[in-house]
């Protein structure tokens, strides 16, 4: 019985590590790819506001050639962020009673946290932030936001979107002054 324990804890062990990895998988290219369409939105519409007209062959043809080029760099500057950001706003989950129960705002606000850093850090080091469509606060809080949607993915693929059941009833329990059944031991 003993083995049969052991091997059951290290496989659902394997696998909430699986449900991380491929729910940060999907995060990053995700906030990636919101992040480069709404740069090249804010850039467009600068562009617009200067009279200069853009076809929506052109406007269509200058989203995809930002997905292209664009995509794999700010995927790597929103991986690094991401892969700093989220393991902080799970610690800050676990500490701040007010995102116990919703995880998935925990980790969007990671997301958007870590995002803003990262692009702020980048402002930082060069002067300018690199990114054209970020240079104004609705660029720089579009960004906020792609990585908030990227910290949302993370929490839904990686199964942190809703409290789980031992997580409610030891907050029950604490609540009510008894100890939590996943706490308690036997002698």
């Amino acid at each position: 019985m003993g083995f049969a324990f052991v091997a059951a804890t290290r496989h659902h062990a394997a696998m909430r590590w699986l449900r991380r990895i491929l729910g940060f998988a999907a995060a990053v290219p995700t906030a990636a790819g919101l992040g480069c369409l709404a740069s090249s939105h804010f850039v467009l519409l600068g562009l617009l506001d200067l009279n200069v007209r853009i076809s929506w062959a052109d406007r269509w043809a200058a989203y995809w050639h930002d997905l292209l080029g664009l995509g794999p760099l700010l995927g790597l500057v929103f991986g690094i962020a991401l892969l700093v950001g989220l393991p902080i706003g799970a610690l800050g989950i676990r500490l701040l009673p007010s995102f116990r129960g919703n995880r998935l705002c925990g980790y969007a606000l990671a997301g958007a946290l870590a995002v803003l850093a990262a692009l702020l850090t980048l402002q930082a080091a060069f002067g300018t932030v690199p990114l054209a469509g970020a240079r104004s606060w609705l660029g720089l809080a579009a960004q906020a936001l792609a990585g908030a949607v990227g910290g949302a993915v993370f929490s839904v693929l990686s199964g942190y979107s809703s409290p789980s059941v031992s997580d409610s009833a030891s907050s029950a329990a604490s609540a009510s002054g008894l100890p939590s059944s996943s706490s308690s031991t036997t002698s």
